[in-house]
Parts: structure tokens; C-alpha cells; sequence
């Protein structure tokens, strides 16, 4: 028997077994259940359910029990299609419901899963869509958490009762609250909306908790254990007056965070990124209050190309600490960086030998850590949260055979003369590894029990995080060309950091480097003329080798501090071009000799190759890295020292 042969026999048992079964407040489906003997006590429960209700819905309302039996692997694949039709089988039995599905596998452990179809004119009158969903995943929660409180078969009637019991304490409470035709809620109304509701709605919504501190200017009269009350209306105003609109900032919030004996006020942390064209919000748990509010806020943020979001989650236990929710939307487009030309003067060429060349260029992190979150490059827990290479500018081979020189990206091309491209063993575009902090957490954050919906034991555990190890899969091309003996060559790659994942995007490390070599025959040289462009992020370096093994540079360039990451490479479009030209003499075997003649920046110099590379080899690789190992304008003390190395100019 198939699958859908199983499935189509399980929907045919449900749909006959509640024809039979069927009870006043309780039914329960013939596909033994294990409940015959405990279904007096499982009606008690279901009609006390029922009057929880007001009088006006409580013939409308049933306990709708099913079970699905996995006795085999294969059958897992059909739960969610079960689920779909036993919901609307039930809609058939009575118009409003609760209904339990109970899972039961072949290895003896069960699953529980909870839907709740209440009258569609009772709390819209009363409540907004958000706290009504609030409600109605605390109790579908609350049926996850009782599966793990009693994990035995034999205790699967204690997890429906109990359930039952938290519903019907719920509801009853909302009853009290929202007064059926009435449009207002009662003076008596004693149900609230928790700081856990908003929790689970966070999750739901896509947040991850990102760090954990205390906020210090919290607000006395809200209440984190009551939210929603008669004196916080479920509907606010919508008059914008509680809206701080900081340099960009969309601050809902007014919150500051106390963190390692820093204070953070997320409007002006987040007033770059704003200011850059992108939409930032901050909000609070009584801001979840507002429907209209959060409905524009998820609005906003969607339509956005790119844009984050900032919850600050209040403790409603005092001891324990808060919470700092985000959700990050990000975007980027890769630049058209394809030159016609290399822009240099008119050259006249001889026929070139067939010399044959390796040409390596990669980019790379000249410090020992870097990388900060772009949002909040003043957070310090989210600053260095991956290693860099530790170095500066080398000629040394990479490593893609061990021992070798690390970088986020190398990129190799063989060309000869006269013919261009030549195949290359081994790969041409690779990675160093990548360590460090998936999406710049240095902690993890767990709770004492799997669910947060047990408001009285629900606490946080935090603990570092474990770094993660991958390689960057790079893209790119290389292409040559043989035109009037000149022989041009085009080499580009782009990547991103591995360890960043969704929902977050990594902005792309990119730089194309065009080069056309020409042989002249009255000076024994081998000519280069060069077009850079790129990123101007992190560092990079470029150089040629011949088949003698002796290597020269073509390009160094100095990356800017690390605090000017973010600005560098969310752009996306390369903003650093420049062309050069170099001329090295050559032996009969297309080896270098030591004559060199470098133009760049419309400076002519001529030299030696030792002295030429040495000035390369010399300069710092960073802006911020006078010396190695290098920490940087952000050194791993948490300090800052960008005005020390004058980052910002």
C-alpha cells in the first residue's frame, strides 16, 4: 500500500468513526485511540470548555479528538496532508472547535497539535488580529509543552485534560474581557496579553534573539506580565505620538540597553544605516498592542530592499535579563565591472615569444579578527566575529596546497603570448577557510524548559557560541584574448562570507583585474599594461610569475579600516579604479631580470624588481594595520581606535 493508499484509508476511518462516535462535548474518532475508558472524565473536561464560553457560543462549540498512526517511515510525509483534511472535516461536525490531533510513531512516542476555530464575531470586536493570534499559539504551545511534561503513552489523557484546562481558563478569562455585541471590552476584564505571547509572535515573525543586556529606562507603568489592559488599549491612537523618528530611525521603542557596561540607544546606532536609504524600526512589547502599528511596521519592512528591525524584549522577571530581537532584510546587485578597454597610451608591439605566465590576485583581511555586524558597528559583542588572515602583503603561493597564504579569495590564470589562456591545473578560483561566528553571534541563547508558554518556570540560559568552520564558493571568470601581439587578459571573482546565512545576506567581496601583455623586442621587455577596479574592501594584491619562479607585483591596495566595512562593501557598485603599467626585462627564456619601470598614478619610476617588490612588501596593508598582527580599529578588548588611525577620513 502506497502513501496515498494509506492516507485515503485513514481519512476513510475518521470520516466513518465520527458519524459513530460522536458525543455532547467530546468526539472522539475510531482509529483506537487507547481513550475508551477515559472518555467520561474527557467529556467532563470538554463541557466545562464549553461554558467557558459566553452563553451565546456554547452549542456551537465541540472537543474534536483524531489520531494518526506512523507505524512506518513512509506515512511521515502524509501528516500535513492529514492535518489539512481532518481541519476541514471538523469545520462539518460543529462550527467552532478545539481539535486535537495526536500523533502516534512506530518507536512509541507521541506528538500533539492543537487547532482552535473560535466565533469569527466574538473577540474581533474587543481585540486586534495580533493579540488574537497571541492567544491562540499559547495554547497551541501550551499542547507542545504538556507532550514534553508527559512523555509516556500512558499519560497522553493527562496532556488533553490539561490542555483542555489551560483553554478553558483562557477563554474564560476573555469572556470576562469582551462582551459579545457589545464592541467594548467589560470594566472587569482581567485577561492579559504577557511579554511570552509577544515571544512566541517574535519567533513566528522571523526575530532570532541576536544579544541579552538590561534595559535601564523602562517604563513603571507597563506592565510586562499584563500588556494589553484597560489602561493600554488593545488599539492606540494611531497619532504617531508615542513615534520617534530619529534620523531615519523609526523609534517605537525609546529604549536604552545596558551591555558589558555599555549603554546602546538603538535610534542612533542604527542612524547610518538609515541615512543610507534603508528602513529601521524599533519597537517594544507594548508596542505589539497596536495592530495598525505592527501591521504598517511588517508592511514597511517588506517593501523594503533592505531594512532591520530592532525588538527590545522586556523580562517580565525582573533577575533575568532582556532580550535585543532582530530581523534583517538585505539585498545587494553586483556592479557592472566589465571595461572595453585598458586605458592606456597608443603602444607599438614586436611578434611575442611564447612565453608562458601565472597570474595570482586575491583579496584578503589583513587583521587577526574583523568583521562587525553593518547595522550596529558600535555593539561590541557583535564585532570581531570572524578570524582574518593576520597578515600583510606576501608573494608567497596560496593555500591551496598546505602550507600556503591565506585569503577570503585567490583567483590563478595561466596565459602565453601570443595565445592567451592556457589550462591551468588545479582550481582556478578558491577559498582559505572561513572561521568564526555564524552571523556574528558569540552567544546562544536557550531556555530552561523547550517552551516558553510555562510562564512560571520560563528563563534564559545563555553560553557562548561554538565558531564554525566553511569555504567561500566564489564565482567569476577568466578570459583572454590575442589582438595586434598584444595579449589581453580579464580575470574577475566575487564572494561572500559562508558563515553568514539567511535571513541575513553577505555583501560580496568583487574585483576585476584586466591586464594586456606585449613583448618588446629593442628593450627585451615584457610589457603590462593594467585596469584595477573593485570594491574598496578588504585589501588586495596581485602579481605575475614566470616559469623560472621569479615573482613580481602588479597591484598592492590598502584596505581601509575595518569600521568602514559595512560602508565599503554594502555598496554595490565598484568604486576604486585605476589603471598602471610596469615593464620588466627578460631573459631568452621569458624569466625576469632585475630592470623594472613602474607608472602608476602618473608616476614613472624606475627600479629593480628586489626594490620594487620589497616597497610593496613594506606597506601596510591596512589602514589601521601599521604593524602585524594586526587588531585594528576594532581591537579585541572591545575598544575603539578608529580616531587613532583617523578611519573616519
Amino acid at each position: 500500500m502506497n502513501q496515498t493508499e494509506k492516507l485515503a484509508t485513514i481519512l476513510l476511518i475518521w470520516n466513518l468513526s465520527v458519524t459513530v462516535f460522536g458525543q455532547n462535548c467530546f468526539v472522539v474518532s475510531d482509529d483506537i485511540t487507547g481513550l475508551e475508558n477515559q472518555t467520561t472524565i474527557l467529556e467532563q473536561e470538554a463541557c466545562s470548555l464549553r461554558d467557558s464560553l459566553p452563553n451565546d457560543f456554547q452549542n456551537d462549540f465541540k472537543v474534536i479528538h483524531v489520531g494518526l498512526y506512523l507505524h512506518t517511515p513512509d506515512m511521515i510525509g502524509a501528516k500535513e496532508e492529514f492535518k489539512t483534511s481532518v481541519i476541514q472535516k471538523a469545520s462539518t461536525i460543529s462550527p467552532n472547535y478545539l481539535l486535537i490531533i495526536h500523533q502516534l510513531f512506530s518507536d512509541g512516542h507521541s506528538e500533539y497539535d492543537a487547532e482552535i476555530k473560535l466565533p469569527e464575531n466574538w473577540l474581533p470586536e474587543c481585540y486586534d488580529e495580533l493579540i488574537i493570534n497571541a492567544f491562540v499559539n499559547s495554547v497551541k504551545a501550551k499542547f507542545l509543552a504538556l507532550q514534553i511534561e508527559y512523555p509516556s503513552p500512558y499519560q497522553k489523557t493527562q496532556v488533553e485534560i490539561e490542555g483542555m484546562e489551560y483553554l478553558a481558563k483562557r477563554l474564560g478569562e476573555f469572556t470576562q474581557c469582551c462582551l459579545p455585541g457589545s464592541s467594548l471590552k467589560s470594566s472587569s476584564c482581567s485577561s492579559c496579553i504577557t511579554a511570552y505571547n509577544v515571544l512566541n509572535e517574535l519567533e513566528n515573525l522571523g526575530f532570532s534573539p541576536f544579544f541579552a543586556g538590561e534595559v535601564t529606562n523602562s517604563d513603571p507603568d507597563t506592565d510586562q506580565n499584563c500588556l494589553c489592559t484597560e489602561s493600554t488599549s488593545a488599539t492606540k491612537p494611531n497619532d504617531n505620538s508615542y513615534n520617534r523618528k530619529t534620523t531615519g530611525v523609526q523609534d517605537y521603542a525609546e529604549l536604552t540597553i545596558s551591555l558589558d557596561n555599555e549603554s546602546y540607544d538603538f535610534a542612533t546606532e542604527l542612524s547610518d544605516w538609515a541615512n543610507q536609504g534603508n528602513e529601521a524600526i524599533v519597537t517594544k512589547n507594548a508596542n505589539y498592542c497596536d495592530l495598525t502599528l505592527f501591521q504598517n511596521l511588517q508592511s514597511a519592512f517588506n517593501n523594503s530592499t533592505q531594512a532591520v528591525w530592532v525588538h527590545v524584549w522586556e523580562n517580565p522577571k525582573q533577575d533575568d535579563e532582556d532580550i535585543v530581537f532582530l530581523k534583517m532584510k538585505e539585498s545587494h546587485t553586483t556592479g557592472n565591472i566589465a571595461p572595453s578597454n585598458i586605458q592606456t597610451q597608443q603602444i607599438q608591439t614586436d611578434p611575442p615569444p611564447p612565453h608562458e605566465y601565472t597570474i595570482l590576485h586575491r583579496s584578503f583581511a589583513p587583521w587577526d579578527r574583523f568583521g562587525h555586524l553593518p547595522i550596529l558597528p558600535n555593539v561590541h559583542i557583535a564585532r570581531n566575529s570572524f578570524w582574518g588572515d593576520n597578515r600583510g602583503f606576501s608573494l608567497n603561493d596560496p593555500d591551496l596546497v598546505f602550507p600556503g597564504t591565506t585569503a577570503r579569495i585567490h583567483q590563478r590564470m595561466k596565459v602565453k603570448l601570443g595565445s592567451g589562456k592556457v589550462p591551468l591545473a588545479g582550481q582556478s578560483k578558491f577559498s582559505s577557510l572561513t572561521r568564526g561566528y555564524e552571523n556574528f553571534k558569540k552567544w546562544k541563547a536557550k531556555r530552561i524548559i523547550p517552551h516558553p508558554y510555562k510562564e512560571e518556570l520560563d528563563r534564559w540560559e545563555y553560553e557562548p557560541a561554538e565558531e564554525k568552520e566553511d569555504f567561500c564558493n566564489p564565482s567569476g571568470f577568466e578570459n583572454s584574448m590575442v589582438e595586434n601581439n598584444i595579449t589581453y587578459t580579464a580575470m574577475f571573482f566575487e564572494g561572500s562570507d559562508p558563515l553568514i546565512v539567511f535571513p541575513m545576506v553577505a555583501p560580496d567581496i568583487e574585483w576585476y583585474l584586466k591586464l594586456g601583455l606585449y613583448y618588446k623586442s629593442n628593450d627585451n621587455t615584457l610589457n603590462i599594461s593594467g585596469l584595477l577596479m573593485g570594491k574598496s574592501f578588504p585589501a588586495y594584491e596581485a602579481y605575475i610569475e614566470d616559469k623560472c619562479g621569479n615573482k613580481m607585483f602588479l597591484y598592492t591596495y590598502a584596505a581601509p579600516c575595518e569600521s568602514q566595512l559595512a560602508v565599503e562593501l554594502l555598496n554595490p557598485l565598484p568604486d576604486y579604479y585605476e589603471g598602471f603599467d610596469i615593464s620588466v626585462k627578460i631573459d631568452e627564456n621569458g624569466c625576469f631580470q632585475s630592470g623594472v619601470t613602474t607608472s602608476y598614478g602618473g608616476n614613472t619610476e624606475n627600479t629593480d624588481l628586489q626594490s620594487w617588490n620589497q616597497t610593496n612588501l613594506s606597506k601596510a596593508a591596512a589602514k589601521d594595520c601599521p604593524s602585524n598582527p594586526c587588531q585594528g580599529a576594532y581591537p579585541n578588548d572591545g575598544s575603539d581606535k578608529t580616531d587613532d588611525f583617523n578611519c573616519g577620513n
